[in-house]
Formats: C-alpha cells, sequence, structure tokens
C-alpha cells in the first residue's frame, strides 16, 4: 500500500501515515519497521507499507521511502494552495468572511 506521511517527530521515532486504502490512518513507532538506512520520515514524504491492526491501533509495518520522495515539497504545496484558510482555535473570533459550519455531535445510545 502506498501511504503519505503527515505528521512525524524524528526525536520520538514516530509518524503518522495517511494511507490510500482511506482507511484510519497507520502509526510507525520505532525503527523495527523503518530501515536504519533512510533517514526519519517528514512529512510529505511517500512510503510504501503494510498495515496490522494491534487492538484499536493501525501499525504500519515493513514500510519504506517510496522512490525519491524523501522530503518532498508536497506540505508546501498544499500550504500555498491553501492560503485562504486560516486555524482559528475555540476560543478565537472568526474572522468576518469566514464560513463556519458546526457539526453536530455523535451521540451514541445507551446499551
Amino acid at each position: 500500500m502506498i501511504g503519505v506521511v503527515v505528521w512525524s517527530n524524528r526525536v520520538r521515532e514516530q509518524a503518522v501515515i495517511w494511507c490510500d486504502d482511506h482507511a484510519a490512518l497507520a502509526y510507525l513507532v520505532g525503527r523495527i519497521d523503518y530501515p536504519a538506512e533512510y533517514g526519519w520520515p517528514e512529512p510529505g514524504d511517500m512510503l510504501e507499507l503494510h498495515t496490522e491492526v494491534e487492538g484499536e491501533l493501525r501499525c504500519a509495518r515493513c514500510v519504506k521511502p517510496l522512490g525519491d520522495s524523501v522530503v518532498s515539497p508536497l506540505p508546501q504545496m498544499l500550504t500555498g494552495r491553501a492560503s485562504h484558510l486560516s486555524v482559528i482555535q475555540s476560543n478565537d473570533t472568526a474572522p468576518p468572511t469566514a464560513e463556519i459550519i458546526v457539526l453536530p455531535q455523535r451521540v451514541l445510545a445507551a446499551s
């Protein structure tokens, strides 16, 4: 399967990967499933991987960089295209031009 790193921490050797099957995100932890010969993956890097579910966590397995995608310009490209968007915290006031959509809370039925 193909994945794209959406978050990474080099010091902790952790990464979150979006997978092309559109299922849950996959988590990569440590060097067991990522060869030491490659630098730790950064956001935007494309990877080839397998996944395995352990409990409620989808883990990335047998991960390796895909081609020359290491240090991809993808994050910068996405940031440049989304210049009209902004992130606000819940206690911030939205700019007058922003459209805010409030999604309903998910209600779980009692068993």
